[in-house]
């Protein structure tokens, strides 16, 4: 039987299409889906899929059935498109897919991968009865497939320079494009730190006539225990304290916490009751969200650390981290040749140890050798495939071995390391256990 990857894989030579008008005269063809949802967008350059991924686990608990869309993936397309925090089987994937290519020769219009994707998930939504679909942007806002969708509330996360060919040179201009997503009357949060990209924020606020909010102003999160794998917080909301364990592991998801409850109480307010009380918020300590500062202990001392850091942003958040936990680390890192990738390597390189440098599978990536010689370490080691590198890594030392540089990367190594020790767990497994509904 086909796969998906299959059906979709004639597609990725249309490349990146941003614009509205193909997604939209699908949708119209399929019988417009998305009008059968209530939907919460989720744009930003960092922390898109971690804030979706806990604003969805927040809803299941209050007993709605959540679909939950995000991109890309690590290690198969269906785990783009969750009902209630599972992977929908790949038979039912191929039935949406085989409606919309039927829906693309209908209006006459090549679609690119990303819009068939978005029109499949959306019509399996609807067909579901999902009652909140969250939906994360793949690109920008403004002319994204998902923004064919009109949504209840709007979430902007931290914003940063990333696809500046599409989106823009400077931040505010990126600002600009990820404020697409905020409509006129409707609520928008946003938990960006840039003074430049909050200001074009509320400029973009303002001509849309959004009703736009900083999260940190309705919710506020601090550390209670040092960082790491669940880690101790306090969430203050609505003047009441709640001290939850966080999951997902780094600094930089405090805001994307407090975004998430953020939206969740403006959800509240729309009709979704329950939603942020503090039993429903509890679900956030069985979140999980691969790829993300993901810890796996392979035996004899040895940790991968894996984290899908693949832009200048993500890639200092990393090195953060690492420092606050005072880890020794070997680095084994691959990009994109479309990523800034010596902004991203220097400052992890500078504290690691031995460098290993690979390409990941997928579009153009840079030349390991390239990447090395930007390095400046004579001793590095280059090794083009992933699944070498990852040998020659783990043979050097018991130091934990952080794997970013490229989402891509990450789920080849995610794979290898599954094959090779039983673990980590596939990505396709459901983000949380099975929730008791509250209602």
């Amino acid at each position: 039987m086909v796969t998906s990857e299959e059906l979709l894989a004639p597609l990725e030579s249309f490349g990146i299409r941003p614009g509205l008008e193909t997604i939209r005269a699908l949708l119209a063809e399929m019988g417009e889906p998305q009008r059968r949802l209530r939907a919460v967008l989720v744009a930003g350059t960092n922390g898109k899929g971690s804030t979706c991924c806990l604003l969805a686990a927040v809803a299941a608990r209050a007993g709605f059935a959540v679909g939950l869309y995000t991109s890309p993936h690590l290690e198969r397309v269906r785990e783009r498109v969750r009902i209630d925090g599972a992977s929908r089987p790949d038979a039912e994937l191929v039935a949406e897919l085989r409606r919309v290519l039927a829906a693309a020769r209908a209006i006459g219009r090549p679609v690119t991968y990303f819009e068939a994707l978005t029109a499949a998930a959306l019509a399996r939504f609807a067909a579901h009865g999902v009652e909140l679909a969250v939906l994360e942007v793949g690109m920008g806002g403004r002319l994204d497939a998902t923004n064919a969708v009109e949504p209840e509330l709007s979430l902007i996360c931290e914003i940063a320079h990333d696809h500046e060919v599409h989106l823009g040179r400077s931040v505010a201009e990126i600002a600009g494009e990820k404020a697409g997503i905020l409509r006129s009357g409707r609520p928008g949060l946003f938990a960006t730190s840039s003074t430049q990209a909050r200001r074009a924020l509320e400029a973009a606020a303002r001509r849309h006539g959004a009703r736009l909010a900083k999260a940190a102003d309705r919710v506020r999160v601090r550390e209670v225990t040092p960082p790491g794998p669940a880690a101790q917080v306090e969430v203050v909301v609505a003047g009441a304290r709640h001290r939850l364990r966080l999951p997902l592991a780094g600094r930089h998801q405090l805001a994307n916490l407090g975004l998430a409850v953020a939206g969740a109480l403006e959800l509240e307010r729309l009709g979704f009751a329950g939603i942020a009380a503090p039993e429903s918020l509890a679900a956030i300590e069985s979140c999980r969200w691969p790829g993300r500062l993901e810890q796996v202990a392979i035996g004899g001392g040895r940790t991968v650390l894996l984290d899908t850091a693949h832009n200048p942003s993500g890639a200092a958040a990393l090195a953060d981290h690492l420092e606050r936990l005072g880890l020794s680390y070997r680095l084994l890192f691959g990009a994109l040749a479309t990523k800034a990738a010596p902004k991203m390597l220097a400052p992890l390189a500078a504290g690691a140890g031995e460098l290993f440098f690979t390409e990941p599978p997928g579009p153009e990536a840079w030349p390991a050798a390239e990447l090395a010689r930007l390095a400046g370490r004579p001793a590095a080691t280059v090794e083009s495939r992933p699944a070498r590198a990852l040998e020659a890594a783990l043979a050097a030392g018991t130091d934990t071995l952080v794997v970013c540089g490229s989402i891509y990367l990450v789920g080849a190594v995610r794979a290898e390391l599954r094959r090779r020790f039983g673990i980590p767990a596939p990505a396709t497994d459901p983000l949380w256990p099975p929730l008791s509904r509250r209602r």
